[in-house]
């Protein structure tokens, strides 16, 4: 039923929508790829040496982006943009799958059908994949970097777990995150300071070729701003909400708060009723994994529709220890809806109302992606808090 489903949409779209993106005229198009036009601005910025003003010693960085990606980004403006974009591309595609593919490789073989089929129903359906890869943004790649960090670490191997997961923060700020599930949640400090460890020998190597004075302009002019939210209807997240009713001022105190009541909420979840001697269930380690994925875009300041291929193989791995550990209709019903909800279009009509503002209507529209957010979140922490009521085995499972 999954392959009928993936090919009926891969008919339907998604196949004439990757070959238009991979057309010469599309893909060497930077007005169509625009993030990552900004993206090979930045290596070109780099490159050329601008970041010093002509005549002075004075240092400039007008990027987001931590200066640790600039080499990455350096690499591909060696190209011209349309040979850059197509690179780009498959690299993001590349590691997306061997991620997805090492993960097949922990599962039992009863498990792995069930895993592969619902990361290809969400993969081939996900308006998020859509975007990413016309967009040309990076979330892929480190959603990649992110899995296989957790592939490395159910392998026993923590010291690369921390090494490839220190990595794709230096690239972008939000796989740090995931500290909270690979200390917090397996009290660990060990993997801290392995991460530790990595960040300094990355950021020392780094230091060769990046001048130290544009980390210090990063985190004193760009860092802070970074925690503020962004007031635009598709901005689906906490943070979103939060500034468009006009409390922007909130958004880095809600941030550290629901940060920390997350930490909280990880440490406790690591109980008796969803843990073996051993450790963590096969249920409980998937789904702290998959809330934590939820928490990003929950209270990253920035959650775009692309930046939802953070839960694909997440939610296909829950989905698929549910499956294989047993549980009601009701719940997985409930679960399934909730990813419904975050992996479709952003835009469909049945998501649109009309409201009155100063008289006159207006379009508003549900922020679907939201919606599903807080409905798989509520999911899990009802899984955590009343496993008896859901599960039909809380102690039993295995990867």
């Amino acid at each position: 039923m999954a392959f009928m489903v993936c090919l009926w949409v891969i008919l339907e779209g998604w196949a004439a929508f990757f070959m238009w993106l991979t057309q010469w005229s599309t893909i060497s198009n930077g007005k169509i790829l625009c993030d990552f036009y900004n993206l090979y601005g930045e290596g070109k910025w780099w490159l050329s040496g601008a970041y010093m003003y002509p005549g002075t010693n004075l240092f400039t960085y007008p990027f987001a982006y931590p200066p640790s990606s600039l080499p990455l980004f350096g690499f591909f403006a060696q190209f011209d943009f349309g040979v850059a974009a197509q690179l780009w591309t498959a690299m993001e595609l590349v590691v997306f799958f061997v991620a997805l593919l090492s993960v097949v490789h922990t599962l039992k073989p009863a498990r792995r059908y069930l895993f592969v089929s619902s990361a290809a129903l969400l993969f081939f359906t996900s308006y998020g994949v859509r975007i990413e890869l016309q967009l040309g943004q990076i979330n892929m790649l480190l959603v990649g970097l992110t899995i296989l960090s957790l592939v490395a670490h159910s392998s026993n191997h923590s010291h690369v777990s921390a090494t490839l997961l220190a990595a794709g923060t230096l690239l972008k700020g939000p796989p740090v995150l995931f500290l909270v599930y690979f200390v917090v949640f397996y009290r660990d400090l060990r993997y801290l300071v392995y991460f530790l460890e990595s960040i300094f020998a990355i950021l020392g190597i780094s230091l060769l070729v990046v001048p130290i004075q544009l980390y210090w302009i990063w985190m004193v002019n760009v860092f802070p701003t970074l925690f503020v939210g962004a007031a635009l209807p598709i901005n689906e997240s906490v943070m979103g909400t939060i500034f468009i009713s006009g409390f922007s001022y909130l958004t880095p105190g809600v941030f550290v708060v629901g940060t920390c009541m997350f930490a909280m909420f990880a440490y406790r979840a690591y109980s008796k009723s969803l843990t073996r001697p051993s450790g963590p269930s096969l249920v409980a380690a998937d789904a702290m994994f998959l809330m934590n994925s939820l928490m990003i875009l929950l209270l990253g300041t920035r959650s775009w529709p692309q930046d939802y291929v953070w839960v694909i193989i997440p939610v296909a791995l829950f989905l698929s220890a549910l499956s294989v550990q047993g549980v009601k209709t009701s719940y997985f019903i409930m679960v399934s809806v909730a990813a419904f909800f975050f992996n479709f279009n952003a835009y469909p009509l049945f998501t649109y109302y009309l409201t009155m503002s100063y008289g006159f209507p207006q379009v508003e529209m549900i922020p679907t992606g939201l919606v599903g957010d807080l409905l798989m979140a509520a999911s899990l922490i009802l899984l955590f808090i009343r496993p008896q009521s859901i599960l039909l085995d809380p102690t039993h499972g295995s990867r």
